[in-house]
């Protein structure tokens, strides 16, 4: 006999309403919070470990700089902000603009471009994260 439990089926835009609410939420905290009014407990498993920041560490207070308009700051704590707050943006609108422009997503998906945008934002951020901690040891 079969499996007769019902199927959750995140084809049917599910998962876009949890990954634009998951993005709505860290939207809303950025601007909630100042960076500096952060709890001091430490995020990043790879900085307690070894003591060196990773190629996300100050991601969160950036955003939070973003968030209050503070881009000096923002650009202080993790450049590569800049990149990833926008793309939290777009996470977050993707169903409204998908319900507006259903062939734009098609046309941006499978572009070229798209694909190496995404290849280049991940090498930046491990060149980043590479200088970020050979800076910090150098330091030392």
């Amino acid at each position: 006999m079969g499996d007769k439990r019902p199927r959750f089926d995140w084809g049917n835009g599910v998962l876009d309403i949890v990954l634009s609410g998951g993005a709505f939420g860290v939207l809303l905290i950025s601007v909630l919070l100042a960076q500096g009014s952060l709890p001091a407990i430490p995020l990043c498993q790879f900085n307690l470990l070894t003591g060196l920041p990773c190629a996300g560490c100050g991601i969160t207070r950036a955003f939070c700089a973003i968030g209050h308009g503070d881009f000096g700051a923002a650009w202080n704590y993790n450049p590569l902000a800049f990149i990833l707050y926008p793309a939290t943006l777009v996470l977050f609108l993707r169903p409204l603009l998908r319900r507006l422009r259903p062939a734009l997503e098609g046309k941006v998906v499978l572009s070229p471009w798209f694909g190496r945008t995404t290849i280049v934002v991940i090498a930046m951020m491990w060149v980043f994260g590479v200088a970020r901690m050979l800076g910090e040891l150098s330091a030392r």
